[in-house]
């Protein structure tokens, strides 16, 4: 019988041409959640990938889990406080978007965790720059 290595020769996954593999979000996504099914509630596995979904469509151009980087998950903090979310949602939302990254870290899909030292700010620090937490837009 042949060795796996031998049955997938030619198949070989798509790559930049700086030879990083891509690994399309949703297929990421969708390993997670199975992953999720076998370890949290069935309640946590929905608020989670409700979070991973709203954060995806702020970002309908990125189809690969390697074009995130740390400004666009700032950005996307600063619009989700823009849009009236609490502070306590937007942490929250914030926790599984960061265990999903950290997972496909683990999995060698993703190169870097975008969301390493992002945080939420207090209510009391986005009060001190007023009109200055403007949705952006960062593509």
């Amino acid at each position: 019988m042949e060795s796996t290595d031998e049955q997938q020769v030619g198949q070989r996954p798509r790559t930049t041409s700086g030879g990083i593999e891509l690994h399309p979000i949703s297929d990421c996504q969708q390993k997670w959640e199975n992953q999720l099914r076998l370890t949290r509630s069935k309640h946590t596995l929905q608020r989670y990938s409700r979070a991973l979904n709203r954060f995806r469509r702020a970002f309908p151009g990125h189809k690969d889990i390697n074009s995130f980087l740390r400004p666009h998950v700032n950005s996307w903090v600063q619009d989700r406080l823009a849009e009236g979310a609490s502070v306590a949602t937007v942490r929250t939302e914030l926790a599984a978007i960061r265990a999903f990254f950290q997972f496909c870290v683990d999995m060698d899909w993703a190169l870097l965790n975008p969301t390493t030292n992002v945080s939420v700010p207090r209510r009391s620090n986005l009060a001190d720059r007023g009109a200055s937490c403007q949705p952006s837009s960062v593509m």
